[in-house]
């Protein structure tokens, strides 16, 4: 038989990381947020930079609750009128003007939020698909929700 002379070791770690990969993902990583500088863009959703006397007041339209500011541009279910005519939105549940609150119950008597419709557009498309396993039976449907974007033009208490 045979003998052995080497001993049974395992395999040194040549695995070494390539060089400038790091590089390119901090380069990629940096030029993402350049892009994307904010949060996720959401329907709705309008990021405010609030200084500190800003009003702001707390509006419910469609089923959502929208925080919104004079200036800022929000994407709601689609509304009657337009492009250029001005909406009231009356369902205001809460409104600060900077050094007081005043929450409604459940809205806020006598306030108001004032905007221009810019625009009329859809949504992305939201693909339904129901599948019956082993009955054969599928069904896919597509969605397009009618959406129209809005300027807030002003915040009235009362």
């Amino acid at each position: 038989m045979p003998t052995l002379t080497a001993p049974l070791t395992p395999p040194a770690a040549t695995h070494q990381p390539q060089k400038g990969v790091d590089k390119r993902v901090k380069i990629s990583l940096q030029a993402h947020r350049l892009s994307n500088p904010g949060p996720l863009s959401l329907p709705g959703y309008a990021p405010n930079e609030l200084k500190e006397n800003d009003m702001y007041a707390i509006v419910k339209h469609g089923g959502h609750q929208l925080k919104v500011t004079k200036g800022a541009k929000i994407t709601v279910n689609r509304l009657a009128g337009e492009v250029g005519s001005n909406v009231e939105l009356a369902d205001v549940l809460l409104v600060n003007d900077g050094s007081q609150t005043t929450v409604g119950t459940p809205t806020v008597a006598g306030a108001k939020v004032s905007a221009k419709i810019l625009s009329h557009s859809q949504g992305d498309k939201v693909i339904i698909f129901k599948k019956r396993r082993r009955q054969n039976s599928r069904r896919k449907n597509g969605f397009r929700a009618s959406l129209t974007t809005l300027e807030i033009t002003a915040v009235s208490a009362k």
